[in-house]
């Protein structure tokens, strides 16, 4: 129950930063589509919220490879929504140092004595999608290759880091089930929700 409550709570926090984002109100089908897309933002700041208290609380559960995701996710949308609130307008280096942070927080799961080795693949491979674009527009910056193919580079491996990190994740988990390993409920949520929200960035950055 409390986790429920956790999960409509983030919800509702993510509903309130969209209304002070947004420029006009969203007419009945944007808010339909709106509340659908708070649904991977609470769930994230949920289990980001689950892993600070079991560390507060010295728990002796090991932090399973999903839940990892998860928080590290909720720690990322939490980020960028403190950056849009408090950024008149967003520069491309906030995303940039977004991105910059997801990479050093998904180094720690690679530390844990608790994830296994296929995990630890899983994330370290991560760390190389999301930073690779980064890696590239500094490059770009370095040599001044302002529309060289550095930057088609950094611009390709940006818009398919996304997909591509859902494909890998997808696969290191059908990998692990094969294997017999069982996991609980926080695992395979993590999993979902980095499925759902990538899809969900995916899907606007189209539109």
């Amino acid at each position: 129950m409390a986790h429920l409550l956790l999960w409509m709570a983030g919800c509702a926090l993510f509903l309130s930063i969209v209304r002070q984002l947004a420029d006009v109100r969203p007419g009945p089908l944007g808010s339909v589509i709106v509340v659908a897309a708070s649904l991977g933002p609470g769930a994230a700041w949920a289990g980001l919220l689950v892993l600070i208290g079991r560390w507060l609380r010295g728990s002796p559960w090991p932090v399973e490879p999903g839940h990892w995701l998860l928080a590290i996710l909720g720690a990322r949308l939490a980020l960028d929504a403190v950056l849009r609130l408090t950024l008149a307008k967003q520069p491309a280096s906030s995303q940039a140092l977004v991105d910059a942070v997801t990479c050093c927080l998904l180094v720690l799961p690679t530390l844990s004595q608790t994830v296994p080795p296929l995990w630890k693949l899983c994330f370290s491979l991560l760390v190389l999608l999301i930073g690779a674009p980064l890696a590239l527009i500094d490059l770009n910056a370095w040599f001044g290759f302002e529309l060289g193919p550095l930057a088609h580079a950094g611009r390709a491996a940006s818009a398919w880091s996304g997909a591509l990190g859902c494909l890998l994740i997808g696969l290191f988990a059908l990998v692990d089930h094969g294997r017999g390993r069982r996991h609980g409920w926080l695992h395979w949520t993590g999993l979902a929700v980095w499925l759902w929200i990538s899809g969900w960035q995916h899907l606007a950055a189209r539109v």
